[in-house]
Formats: structure tokens, sequence, C-alpha cells
């Protein structure tokens, strides 16, 4: 199998040789999707005068269909026998990974040819960072994958002053501070990951970026995007196919979120707001991105389940 390499730029401007690995974790993936992506990658690296190692982890299944996908030279696949969420995976991926650099990627995401040489670029502006590019889908500013919020009622009020300020950020060449890196797309130090953990694994989808984020930064780590780093993010593949799971993931993450980085009295708030929010949507369910009624009904089990706790076990569905 061959190894990988990426260059980044030495104290003199020039490419020295280093090298990467790209991490993907697969849940029943979308083929044709997963071959967008892959391709993308490949030819990112290649248009930055490198080539890379590939790591796929897949959670619960070995698909013959997947491994025509991701059976090339320089590819390595590992399968887990039940689906252990994507902190689980994407942990095991970056033990296993040979490069000094990780680029972790989701299998919705798909690069720009100049994606890899700019998230390089941003990564030198500081020694210990996380770099993720500016997210789009279909070329609107992803807002959430950037940005802490601790309350739906907190997002409503903020959202559009923090969306105006990353858009005039994206015209901008230079990387900018955020308050969250997105796991969809993220490099860093291999050597910094493993450190850092990378992720929770009691967030089972959903929710261990943010986490990682919020202890990254509070160990100094600088938390960037770069605005040319071109990414178009797929949204809504995962909740198209498996609308209850991510539902209940989802919902979960952000109470587990709470508990973990907020006073006690502030995460039951939080719950009770969970509750009346969900109870209310449900007459517009359908018109949202959190889907149905039926998908919605998740996030009861979660609200209930946590109840006045200050810890749960690692979620599982």
């Amino acid at each position: 199998m061959s190894s990988c390499v990426i260059s980044a730029p030495d104290r003199d401007g020039e490419w020295d040789m280093t090298d990467i690995t790209v991490c993907l974790v697969l849940f029943d993936p979308n083929l044709p999707l997963l071959e967008q992506v892959v391709s993308s990658a490949r030819r990112s690296a290649i248009a930055a005068g490198v080539t890379a190692e590939f790591l796929f982890v897949e959670n619960g299944r070995q698909s013959q269909d997947v491994l025509k996908v991701v059976s090339f030279d320089g590819a390595r696949v590992l399968t887990n026998q039940l689906n252990e969420g994507f902190a689980r995976a994407m942990n095991w991926a970056v033990s296993e990974a040979k490069g000094r650099y990780c680029l972790l990627l989701n299998p919705d995401a798909i690069l720009d040819e100049q994606a890899v040489s700019e998230l390089m670029h941003a990564l030198q502006q500081s020694h210990a960072a996380l770099v993720c590019p500016l997210m789009r889908s279909e070329g609107t500013i992803q807002i959430d994958a950037m940005t802490l919020w601790s309350s739906s009622t907190g997002r409503i009020m903020a959202r559009n002053r923090k969306l105006r300020r990353l858009e005039r950020a994206a015209r901008s060449d230079s990387a900018i501070r955020v308050e969250k890196v997105s796991g969809g797309v993220l490099l860093a130090l291999t050597s910094h990951l493993r450190d850092l953990g990378p992720f929770d694994e009691r967030f089972f989808l959903y929710g261990e970026d943010a986490d990682l984020s919020i202890r990254a930064a509070a160990r100094g780590f600088a938390l960037l995007a770069a605005p040319g780093a071109g990414v178009n993010h797929i949204g809504g593949e995962s909740s198209a196919r498996h609308g209850r799971l991510v539902e209940a993931a989802r919902q979960d993450a952000a109470l587990r979120l709470c508990a973990y980085h907020k006073p006690y009295l502030y995460s039951l708030a939080i719950r009770l707001e969970a509750l009346f929010v969900t109870l209310l949507g449900m007459p517009f369910a359908g018109r949202s991105t959190s889907g149905s009624s039926r998908v919605r009904v998740a996030r009861f089990p979660v609200i209930r389940q946590w109840g006045i706790h200050r810890d749960l076990e690692r979620f599982s569905p």
C-alpha cells in the first residue's frame, strides 16, 4: 500500500514534503456522491502538488459496492462490526493515520481544486491550529458549521449578524478566527488531534466538533476558517436516509454539549427550551430542515432521558 505525502511551506516559502491522511467515516453512503467526494479530494491534492493516503472507516457493515469506490492505490479500509457513531470511528481513523497531517472529511463534502492548498496555507498561520473551510451548501455559507449556539433563542437573535460577518470575511484572502471548526472538513497536525482526543466518544453524531472546538480553544489552539478553501457540502443526505436516528443524535448532542460546558441550571433550562421548541414546531414539521413530525418525535425520548441528570452514558441508537 503506498504512503501519502503533502507539502507545507518552509521558512523560505518553498514546499517540503510531509505526510497527510484523508479520513472518512462511512455508514450506508450515497455511492455516486461518495465517488464525487473522493475524486474531488484526490484532484485537490494533485492540484496542490501532493499525493494523499485515504483511510475509510465503515460503520456497521462492509459493502462490496463501497469497496469498489474506495479501492485504489493509497487507500485503506477499516470496518466496525456495529455502527459506532462518527466520533469513535473517526478517532480510530486518526489513531491509524500515517500522515503528519490529517484531513477529516465527510462523505458529502465536495472539495474545490484549491481546497487542500488553501487549508495548508491557513494552517501555517499558527503552530497550534484547527482549520476548516468556510462551509457552503449550494453556494450559501453554513453559519451553523462555524458558530457555537447554546440555545435556539440565542441562535434566532444572533444568526443574521454572525452570518453577515462571515459573508464579509469570505471576500478576504486571509484565514479568519471562528467560534467553531467544522468536523465535516477539518485539517490539523495528526499529533495535535491525537493529543486532543480528538473527539469525545460520548457524542454519537453531531456536537463532537463543537466540543472539540471548545476544548481546543481552552488550550490555546487557533480555530480558523480559510475563505479560499472551497467546499460544497450536500446537506441533508444523512437526514434523508436515516431521519429518526439523525434527529435523536442531534438532540442528544445539543443537550450533552450544554451539560459538559454550561452551568447545571442553564443546562436544565436548555432541556425545557428543547421540549417547548419541539412541541411548538410540530404543526410546521415538514417545512423545516428537521423534517416531518414522525422524525421530530425522536427528540422526545432523548429529552426525557436527560431529565435532570448531569451526565448520561454514551448515546447509542
